[in-house]
């Protein structure tokens, strides 16, 4: 994967998706494709525009983002995806017109065509729109191709979609829209080990700030140690049953026994299980753990 630098640009032949390209949904992915094909039309590298950083992506009260930036480029070159082209959302930039946005792209790379999505906006404030983006590629002889949305049911698809399923504890249906499962990578800690005395060890997974948060509760998750896939019981939040209110993710791994401290681990949901509550007794959390695990299994 070749990472271009927004201002310091490249000389080599490309063809340009547009857009932040925060989930890789299902929308992107026909971007995507459509990119990769224009880029074997011209000969040139397919590439994608996003941001390094996650404060654009904090909208409509939706903060944090679906992949950060490395499990973005990770997921792009599992699309065989070439290259991509990364900015900084600082103020200098948020302040950028869409006409300047457009020069600056222009000038520091050799874009042969480009796509985007019929509700592309760009510059300050979003001022710019695909009519102008049209304008700007007539002029200066660049392909423009623009895709339509894509529906699931009779709902767009899009980012915000994402995170409000995500934020509802709808995990399952926002990996149908994301076509992988939603991930929260960090390292192993060590906590209070309650877990292990109830005879339930996990592995605490610092979380990572960035990341579009989730419903609060238990979750149906995965995750790979030396290349084997173990079903979890995955608590994300607080925990009420003793009285602790920060937010963590707590993994109970189905048949591994190792030590993972100081290691890093990716959790991924698959489901929904059930709200956290504060149990009278940690007997009847243990009930409640084992109807867990049968639901995982």
């Amino acid at each position: 994967m070749i990472e271009f630098d927004f201002y310091k640009g490249s000389k080599t032949e490309i063809v340009l998706a547009l857009g932040f390209f925060d989930c890789i949904h299902l929308g992107h992915l026909k971007l995507i494709e459509t990119t990769k094909s224009l880029a074997e039309k011209y000969g040139a590298n397919d590439c994608i525009f996003t941001f390094k950083n996650h404060h654009v992506s904090d909208f409509k009260g939706l903060k944090g983002v679906v992949n950060t930036y490395e499990e973005r480029v990770k997921k792009l070159e599992k699309l065989s995806v070439k290259s991509v082209i990364f900015s900084v959302f600082t103020n200098e930039f948020s302040r950028v017109s869409a006409s300047e946005f457009l020069k600056l792209l222009i000038s520091n790379f050799n874009i042969k065509a480009i796509v985007c999505g019929r509700d592309y906006k760009f510059g300050y404030g979003g001022e710019g729109k695909v009519t102008l983006l049209k304008e700007f590629c007539n002029k200066n002889s660049i392909e423009l191709v623009v895709e339509d949305d894509v529906y699931f049911g009779n709902v767009k698809v899009s980012t915000t979609l994402v995170k409000k399923l995500l934020l509802g504890g709808d995990v399952k249906t926002a990996n149908l829209l994301l076509t992988y499962p939603y991930e929260m990578c960090g390292e192993v800690v060590k906590d209070r080990q309650v877990g292990r005395k109830l005879g339930f060890p996990t592995a605490n997974v610092l979380i990572n700030k960035q990341k579009a948060p989730l419903k609060v509760g238990v979750y149906k998750t995965y995750v790979i140690i030396e290349g084997k896939r173990y079903n979890c019981i995955t608590n994300y939040g607080s925990r009420p049953t003793y009285s602790l209110d920060s937010v963590l993710i707590e993994t109970y791994i189905d048949g591994f026994s190792g030590d993972l401290y100081g290691k890093e681990i990716t959790v991924y949901f698959t489901d929904y299980i059930r709200d956290c509550v504060k149990f009278d007794s940690e007997k009847q959390l243990i009930e409640q753990l084992n109807c867990d695990l049968e639901k995982i299994r």
